[in-house]
């Protein structure tokens, strides 16, 4: 009688293991393959795969009378699955700070971000992260789709590197690149 008990705990084992690989490997397939799929099937709204990319310059004046000239090269690489999105987005600034005309001090930065959000009534509203854990900087854009889904308008709001207080940029536009 031990053995046959024996049998049926390890048959019991067994078959309870394969059977949580079964439910996992289809459980995962539906995530993975058949659900955003669907979800594309019946998604009727503006497709943004690709590539995007905007310019911001700001010019601000500072407190000691010199003038700050700020260029930023922004670039968003949108996967997007039904309505929902993902993608990178890259971040190039360079400061210049001018004194009587003459170019005194020029600053490059640069990073990369994950970006994930959605598309809701027409407007594309993403978060981003740092993508190297080695920085930091966060932030969020709200960008309504425009000229017939070939521009994006908006706004960002982030926190920088530095993390010490929350910054906007008002106006931005990307223009989709062909």
């Amino acid at each position: 009688m031990n053995e046959s008990l024996a049998f049926a705990i390890k048959t019991g084992i067994g078959s309870g293991i394969i059977t949580a690989v079964i439910i996992w490997v289809v459980r995962l397939f539906y995530i993975k393959i058949a659900s955003p799929r669907i979800e594309q099937y019946f998604y009727n709204g503006v497709l943004l795969d690709g590539t995007w990319n905007g310019v911001v310059q700001e010019k601000r004046q500072m407190t000691d009378g010199r003038e700050m000239t700020q260029a930023r090269s922004l670039t968003i690489n949108l996967n997007q699955r039904g309505s929902k999105v993902k993608g990178a987005f890259y971040a190039r600034t360079e400061t210049k700070k001018n004194e009587n005309g003459i170019e005194k001090e020029k600053k490059e930065y640069s990073n990369q971000y994950k970006l994930e959000g959605s598309v809701i009534d027409n407007y594309l509203v993403l978060n981003y992260r740092a993508l190297s854990r080695n920085r930091t900087g966060l932030g969020s854009l709200v960008l309504q789709i425009t000229h017939g889904g070939t521009r994006l308008n908006g706004g960002i709001s982030y926190v920088g590197e530095g993390g010490e207080f929350v910054s906007t940029i008002q106006r931005v536009e990307f223009i989709r690149s062909i």
